[in-house]
Order: C-alpha cells, then sequence, then structure tokens
C-alpha cells in the first residue's frame, strides 16, 4: 500500500474515531445508528436537507472532473464514467492532502477507489472540506 494511501487511511479512522468518542458521550448527532449506537456517516440526501454551516460527517465517492470535484452517491462505470445520483460539490479538497490523494485515476475523471466518509461543513449544496468540523460532534 502506498504511503499516502496509508496515511489517507489513518486521517480518515482517526476522525472516526474521534466521531465514535463524541458519540459515545451521548450527543445525538445522526439517526443512522446501524453500526450499534457509534456515529455514522451519513448519506448525501440526508446532508442536502440540513441547514447552511452545518458540521456533516457524509459518506459518498469523491468524483473530479474539468467541472470541479463532487461526492456522488453512486459512480457509473461506463465511458464516459459518470457521477450518479444525490450529489455534493466538494470545496477546499487539495488543502487536504490527506482527502486529495484518494482522488485515483489516470486523466481528466478521477474517483476514489470506492465509497469514502469526509467531514465538513454543508452550506447550499457545496460540502466545504475541514476536519476541525469533527469537533462539533
Amino acid at each position: 500500500m502506498k504511503t499516502g494511501k496509508m496515511l489517507a487511511v489513518g486521517a480518515l479512522l482517526a476522525l472516526a474515531l474521534a466521531a465514535c468518542s463524541a458519540a459515545d458521550s451521548g450527543d445525538d448527532v445522526t439517526d443512522d445508528t446501524s453500526d450499534g449506537g457509534r456515529l455514522a456517516a451519513v448519506s448525501i440526501a440526508q446532508v442536502l436537507t440540513f441547514d447552511d454551516e452545518t458540521p456533516v460527517f457524509v459518506r459518498g465517492t469523491l468524483f473530479s472532473d474539468a467541472d470541479g470535484v463532487r461526492l456522488c452517491e453512486a459512480i457509473g462505470e461506463s465511458f464516459p464514467v459518470q457521477c450518479l445520483g444525490d450529489q455534493i460539490a466538494v470545496t477546499d479538497l487539495e488543502l487536504f492532502p490527506e482527502y486529495a490523494e484518494l482522488l485515483v485515476g489516470d486523466g481528466e475523471v478521477r474517483t476514489s477507489d470506492g465509497e469514502v466518509a469526509v467531514v465538513g461543513y454543508y452550506s447550499d449544496g457545496t460540502l466545504r472540506i475541514d476536519p476541525t468540523a469533527a469537533d462539533a460532534f
């Protein structure tokens, strides 16, 4: 496994553990407790219903093309590769290498290798990546 991917995985695990410890404190962060009561990342569809400047821990597949970066519900593998279903524009990804390195592939279109969970602030259809948002949980 490449060092960059190992760091990204480590960063995501640290965020998940931090979020889990917040959830153990009794704070009701999300109603998605399918993992036995621990904090779980919410879906893109759920985030789209949130108010502006809401801290979120959301899951999806990262997708980058000429139009920018998005978090997608699904990826269509046919040519050309497409972002499908609910989606959120993503900003500030380049400020956090542990997230930016999740995008793989050659050429103009790149995606994460499967579903990922990211932390940030949601406003008006856009997710601003910011790991400090985990402190709100």
